[in-house]
Formats: C-alpha cells, sequence, structure tokens
C-alpha cells in the first residue's frame, strides 16, 4: 500500500449512522439512559463532568438573576400586577427567590421537568412555593384535561396532588406526553 493510498483509505467506523438512526426508526427504547458506549448517563455522573456543571451553572445562574414581575392584561392592555403576590418575591421561609429558581432551571436542564409544590390558603391564593425534586413526581392523565401528580414523599409516602396544588414546567416532549424528555 503506498503512502497516498493509506491517507486516502475509508476507514470503517465503529458507529454506524444507521445503527442510530435505525434504532430509532425501528422503535428500540433509546432513551434507557444507555449510551452507547454502554456507560449509564444519569443526572448525578453528568454533574461530574465540568463542561455539563459549567453549562448548567452558567444558564441557572443567570436566568435565576433576572429582574422577575407579575403583569394582569386588562381590556387588552398589560400592566404591573400590585400588590405583587408574595410568593414571588419570597416563595417560601427557607430560600431566596434566585435559589428557587435556580433549582427549577437546574431540574428543567437536567430532567426535562421543574415542579413546584403550592399550598393555597382558604380564599385559594398561593401561600408558599416548594420546588420538589423531578424524581419523587409521576404525572399522569385521568382523563382528557385533567392532570394529576403522585409524590413519593419520604414522610407521607404516596400523596396525590392536583394541578392547584403542583406547577409543572415541563420541558420539551413529544406530542401527546405529559412529561418533559430529559435533555440527557
Amino acid at each position: 500500500m503506498t503512502l497516498l493510498g493509506g491517507l486516502l483509505r475509508v476507514s470503517e467506523r465503529a458507529i454506524r449512522d444507521e445503527d442510530l438512526w435505525g434504532r430509532w426508526q425501528r422503535g428500540d427504547d433509546v432513551d434507557d439512559g444507555m449510551s452507547l458506549a454502554g456507560v449509564r448517563v444519569r443526572r448525578e455522573t453528568a454533574m461530574q463532568l465540568s463542561a455539563v456543571w459549567a453549562c448548567v451553572s452558567l444558564i441557572s445562574d443567570t436566568i435565576s438573576t433576572l429582574p422577575l414581575d407579575t403583569f394582569i392584561r386588562r381590556d387588552g392592555v398589560r400592566t404591573p400586577f400590585r400588590p405583587r403576590p408574595r410568593w414571588v418575591t419570597e416563595p417560601n421561609p427557607e430560600q431566596e427567590r434566585p435559589q428557587w429558581i435556580s433549582q427549577q432551571l437546574v431540574s428543567l436542564l437536567l430532567d426535562g421537568n421543574a415542579y413546584v409544590y403550592t399550598p393555597r390558603g382558604a380564599d385559594g391564593e398561593v401561600l408558599e412555593a416548594w420546588n420538589v425534586p423531578p424524581w419523587m413526581v409521576t404525572p399522569r392523565r385521568v382523563r382528557r384535561g385533567a392532570v394529576v401528580y403522585d409524590l413519593a414523599d419520604p414522610e407521607l409516602g404516596l400523596v396525590t396532588l392536583d394541578r392547584s396544588e403542583m406547577f409543572h414546567v415541563p420541558g420539551m416532549s413529544w406530542p401527546g406526553e405529559i412529561r418533559g424528555m430529559a435533555p440527557l
């Protein structure tokens, strides 16, 4: 073999495009957390990579410090809603607003979903807002247009909450799906 022939030789790739797209077209489970290298990718292991840590930190820290306000639309005109609901500035007794928002963004970036438990007063107003780890929540459709959230609470066991008690921010999702897709 000549030197030029060796340089121009077409090598066989370890992973072919049809291997990837073939699995997808056949409907094989490509979201089982297992990479093609045989390594299971989870939020904990991904965050051990400095690039993932830096990206998640940059996005969540930056967005969580942006100004936040509430508005109401009356007769087509958007005006500031005053007084602001207390949970907007002080979501709960343990967190300041930037940390509260940052945790939601971390959940979205790593799991594809953010859940906020919103206990309400007798008048229906939100009293507090608590972030819930996404792995503790399973949304399910009970009938068309009605979704409930099963919360696996370590102290209370399985608790079912409706939409008035659980605020769900799904990331990108397949049509008809309730949960967002995990980006990892």
